[in-house]
């Protein structure tokens, strides 16, 4: 948490990103792991939660 995904916890916060996607269940469960250890203003979602976003709002 402290080393191999400082990479992506860089660029969430340098994107500002509200919304996080990632394709599979393997790379979600990593993404959420290292936004809720590094306390990021972000939530990971899948492409088909992101389309269903965006036709409901």
């Amino acid at each position: 948490m402290k080393f191999s995904g400082m990479k992506k916890v860089e660029q969430i916060k340098a994107t500002g990103a509200k919304y996080v996607i990632a394709p599979c269940a393997n790379c979600k469960k990593q993404l959420r792991e290292l936004i809720e250890y590094h306390k990021l203003p972000a939530t990971v979602i899948g492409v088909h939660d992101l389309l269903i976003k965006s036709l409901i709002y």
